[in-house]
C-alpha cells in the first residue's frame, strides 16, 4: 500500500500494470478506479482536459475523480497530464502511438470509478424486488427484475405483448416496450387496451397517407412507418409475436363517408421468412364488414421487390404495397397495405387500393385500417 502523505488518496499496487487507487475529493467522497498502465504509449484521441501533475499517480487520481475521464496520459519529462474519455483497447496496443516520454493508464476492461461504498447494491436500487448484481461497469451493477418489471431500476412494467401488460395493470392506449418470450431484442409497440376488452398488440395502421406502404421487403421485413402515425410492425416481430402464443385478428375499418366495419378471426400466424412469412388463418368469427381474408390463407408474403416463384401472376407488381397474395388465379378479396387513395375513395382501378371487397368492393379504398392481433386466451 502506498499512501500520499497529504491523505488525498491511496494506491494499492497489484502487479507491474496495474494499480487500484482510492481518491478522497474536496466534497471529501471516496472514489476508487481499478487502472491498467502501459508505459511509451499515449492516447491521442478524446482528451477532456490537459494539466500539470507530480506524478503519474497525482494523474490518476484526476482521472478517478472526473467522471467522464476513462484514461489518462502523463509525459514523465514535463508532467502534462492528459485526461481522455477513450476506453484504450490494451489487446489492441499497437494502435496507439509509441512516445518513450508517455505513459498511459486506462480503466481496466469494463471496470469504471464508482462512488464509495464499492458495493452500489447496498442502497437497494432494484425495485419491485429486482435482484441487484454488482458489476463495476457503467452504473455499477445490474438489475434483474421480478416478473411484470423491466427497466434499469425494475421500474417500469414489462410484458411480452400488450395483453400481457394490460393484465399488469396497464389500460391506457399508448406506446409501450414489450419483450416476446423467444429472448430476443424488446420492441415498442402501440396498444390498443380499449377495443373489445383490450389488450390487443396493433401492427398495421393506416389513415391519412402519411405513410408509403410501396416499400421494400426489407422494410416490410423489419418494419417502417411512425407509431404516432401510420406504421407495419415487421414480419420478424409478427412472427415471434404470432409464434409464442395462438393469437386472434381484429381488423378494424372505417370509409370516408364516417361508416366503419370490423372483422374477427379466429387464430392468425405468421411464418417466418424461410417460409415466405406464411399466413396461417382461423375462422372468421364476427363483424360487420365479412370475411374478405379467407382466401388469402396459406398464401406467402409478397410485395414489388420480392415475387413468389409459384404464383401464376405477378399479383404483387400489380397491385402493389406488400401483402399475402394468393398463388393462384386469383390476386385478392383485401389488401389492406395497397395505394392510399385520398378523399372520397372510389376509383375504376379493381382492387388498386385499400380493399375489402365484401364490405366496400374492389372500387373504393377505405380512409383508415388497424390490425392487431391477441391471444385468444386473453378472455
Amino acid at each position: 500500500m502506498v499512501r500520499e502523505t497529504k491523505g488525498k488518496f491511496y494506491i494499492q499496487f497489484l502487479a507491474p500494470f496495474f494499480i487500484i487507487l482510492l481518491s478522497r475529493g474536496e466534497s471529501s467522497e471516496v472514489r476508487s478506479g481499478l487502472f491498467r498502465i502501459k508505459t511509451a504509449v499515449r492516447v491521442t484521441d478524446s482528451v477532456i482536459s490537459a494539466t500539470t501533475a507530480p506524478s503519474f499517480i497525482v494523474c490518476a487520481s484526476k482521472c478517478v475523480n472526473m467522471a467522464e475521464c476513462s484514461s489518462y496520459n502523463f509525459n514523465m519529462d514535463s508532467g502534462v497530464c492528459e485526461l481522455s474519455s477513450k476506453m484504450v483497447d490494451f489487446e489492441n496496443i499497437a494502435a496507439y502511438p509509441a512516445d518513450a516520454v508517455w505513459k498511459a493508464g486506462a480503466v481496466k476492461d469494463c471496470t469504471k470509478k464508482i462512488p464509495y461504498p464499492l458495493d452500489p447494491c447496498t442502497s437497494s436500487p432494484c425495485l419491485n424486488n429486482g435482484f441487484c448484481s454488482s458489476t463495476g461497469c457503467n452504473r455499477g451493477f445490474i438489475c434483474s427484475c421480478s416478473p411484470g418489471w423491466t427497466g434499469d431500476a425494475c421500474d417500469e412494467v414489462s410484458g411480452k405483448d400488450c395483453a400481457e401488460l394490460y393484465l399488469n395493470g396497464q389500460t391506457t392506449d399508448g406506446i409501450y416496450t414489450i419483450s416476446p418470450i423467444d429472448g430476443g431484442s424488446s420492441v415498442q409497440v402501440v396498444c390498443d387496451m380499449t377495443t373489445a376488452g383490450g389488450g390487443w398488440t396493433v401492427f398495421q395502421r393506416r389513415y391519412d397517407g402519411s405513410v408509403h406502404f410501396n416499400t421494400t421487403i426489407d422494410d416490410y421485413r423489419n418494419g417502417f412507418g411512425d407509431l404516432n402515425t401510420e406504421f407495419w410492425l415487421g414480419n420478424n416481430n409478427l412472427h415471434r409475436l404470432t409464434n409464442q402464443a395462438d393469437q386472434e385478428l381484429y381488423i378494424h375499418m372505417e370509409c370516408f363517408n364516417g361508416s366503419v366495419g370490423w372483422a374477427l378471426y379466429d387464430f392468425f400466424k405468421v411464418d417466418d421468412q424461410s417460409n415466405w412469412y406464411n399466413l396461417t388463418l382461423g375462422l372468421y368469427s364476427n363483424g360487420t364488414a365479412d370475411d374478405s381474408l379467407s382466401t388469402h390463407n396459406y398464401a406467402p408474403f409478397t410485395n414489388t421487390d420480392l415475387s413468389y416463384p409459384a404464383a401464376l401472376f405477378p399479383c404483387n407488381l400489380y397491385y402493389g404495397g406488400g401483402w399475402w397474395y394468393p398463388t393462384g388465379s386469383g390476386c385478392l378479396t383485401a389488401n389492406l397495405n395497397g395505394w392510399y387513395r385520398p378523399s372520397p375513395g372510389t376509383h375504376d382501378d379493381a382492387g388498386k387500393g385499400i380493399n375489402w371487397e365484401t364490405f366496400t368492393g374492389y372500387k373504393y379504398s377505405l380512409k383508415a385500417t388497424k390490425m392487431m392481433i391477441r391471444p385468444k386466451d386473453f378472455n
